[in-house]
């Protein structure tokens, strides 16, 4: 459901496009299909570009290292990476699935359709190309998981609703 071999098809693309400039890609943790990209990459000529990092306790580097995010599910509820990215200032591209749209707007990333690569790959290219947009979302999306996901976001949230059930008892 994650897709990752679409994230390789992405890369080759990106690679092989004319106008593209030096990318290199990133593939965070680990699983049975590892060995699979692994051959996808080398069958790709991709081995000098893409980095398999493997299982990480902790993103903070990478997300540090990264330029954008790229998110190539079929399937997701609401996943932790995006929030996690968007507090680091990292701007994304991700299919539009499940509750992302709730948490990835056109402020902080582009969503494309979940069947549509050419769409990850032009989504990527615009991104790659304007580094002003990618900074603004990034700023963007920071904002909005400090506003929305952060711990004192959560704690107002949880005093309004504790707020409400106390006036609601007391009426």
């Amino acid at each position: 459901e994650k897709r990752p071999e679409w994230f390789i098809e992405l890369a080759s693309k990106l690679r092989t496009a004319p106008d593209q400039v030096k990318t290199r890609f990133q593939v965070a943790g680990d699983g049975p299909l590892r060995s699979d990209l692994e051959r996808m990459v080398r069958d790709r000529g991709l081995s000098d570009v893409v980095l398999f990092l493997g299982e990480q306790q902790d993103m903070s580097e990478a997300y540090a290292n990264a330029d954008l995010l790229v998110m190539t599910s079929n399937y997701e509820g609401t996943p932790n990476v995006l929030l996690e990215a968007m507090a680091h200032g990292v701007p994304v591209v991700a299919t539009k699935v499940g509750g992302v749209p709730e948490t990835v707007n056109d402020k902080c990333g582009i969503l494309v359709d979940p069947l549509s690569l050419p769409g990850l790959v032009q989504a990527v290219t615009r991104l790659t190309s304007e580094p002003r947009m990618r900074k603004e979302m990034g700023i963007a999306g920071r904002a909005y998981v400090e506003s929305n996901h952060s711990l004192s976001a959560l704690g107002r949230r949880l005093t309004g609703i504790y707020q409400k059930l106390h006036e609601a008892k007391s009426a």
